[in-house]
């Protein structure tokens, strides 16, 4: 879930303070790339890493609910 977050929050703390120009498009492609960033990623902890290496390109759930609430 946070592979998602944080780089959702890393562009909003990029944002200029005097002249913030704010894309929720932006924002939204941060998280997705974040997710699918994810999916090449092999899982250490939960459930994921009993599967190990067989995880590595499918697409995790929490990282994929928060694009969808994006």
């Amino acid at each position: 879930m946070l592979d998602a977050l944080i780089p959702g929050l890393e562009y909003l703390e990029k944002l200029d303070k005097n002249d913030p120009k704010f894309s929720f498009k932006d924002m939204t492609k941060a998280i997705k790339e974040g997710a699918d960033y994810a999916k090449t990623l092999k899982s250490t902890k939960g459930k994921g890493a009993y599967m190990g290496v067989k995880v590595v390109g499918i697409a995790d759930p929490d990282c994929e609910l928060i694009v969808f609430i994006f």
